[in-house]
């Protein structure tokens, strides 16, 4: 299981992906160029779906995506 992003890692992760990086690139940013194969495979899965992430998404966007119109 890849570590959990802190409170800026969050913002960061949330502010590319809002932008429209794809994930497996933004993962790059906060993972050594040595990491494994499955370290990335693991964070690709697992940082999208974190808790502050999903805070932070929903921050950029100005609330969640159900309330957009």
């Amino acid at each position: 299981m890849p570590r959990k992003l802190n409170e800026f890692e969050a913002r960061q992760f949330a502010l590319l992906s809002v932008a429209g990086v794809p994930h497996a690139e933004i993962i790059r940013f906060f993972l050594p160029p040595t990491a494994a194969d499955e370290e990335l495979q693991a964070a690709l899965v697992e940082w999208p779906r974190q808790r502050d992430v999903a805070k932070e998404v929903q921050t950029i966007n100005g609330g969640p995506w159900q309330d957009m119109t």
